[in-house]
């Protein structure tokens, strides 16, 4: 399944819940009219960032990225990006064990993107597992847009983040 089946998939169930909840909760209207469903107004849970930090930051940790710290720095008052800063302490011994630290954060910034968070880049700063900085990496405006837009995949987005990452 894709990603965007997947977000979609969540949005669902999540509409779901909700109307489920109010209907309970509205029991005695409902008994008046069966037929008509309880109003339910969809939550955006990328609607502000505070809540996006925390949702990508417990999602993150939950998958077992270590220590993950992430702030949202916004430029664009003087002419810049809006940009997601995170960091983490990475467990990884191998080449693989990287790329898949990688990749499951880089989809989980744009699965938030392509699920309306208001986000231009991705700088990511990388730990060891002593606590020392090893490297740097990013999610460029251009990569971020080119995806919202179905210029890029998610693969070919992870191609160019893998190339941007340097070592300390």
């Amino acid at each position: 399944m894709d990603r965007r089946s997947t977000v979609g998939l969540i949005a669902i169930v999540v509409i779901v819940a909700v109307a489920m909840f109010a209907g309970c909760v509205e029991e005695e209207k409902a008994a008046t009219s069966i037929n008509t469903p309880p109003e339910v107004t969809p939550i955006d849970i990328y609607a502000s960032d505070e809540t996006t930090t925390l949702l990508i930051k417990t999602t993150l940790s939950d998958y077992g990225i270590r220590d993950v710290t992430a702030q949202v720095a916004d430029g664009r008052e003087n002419g810049g990006t809006k940009s997601l800063i995170l960091g983490y302490r990475s467990t990884a011994l191998t080449e693989n064990e990287i790329a898949a630290e990688m990749g499951f954060i880089i989809g989980v910034y744009l699965g938030a993107v392509e699920g309306g968070w208001d986000i231009d880049e991705l700088s990511v700063v990388v730990g060891d597992i002593n606590g020392n900085a090893a490297g740097i990496w990013y999610c460029t405006k251009d990569w971020t847009n080119d995806y919202r837009n179905g210029k890029m995949s998610m693969g070919e987005v992870l191609i160019k983040v893998i190339s941007s990452m340097t070592p300390f």
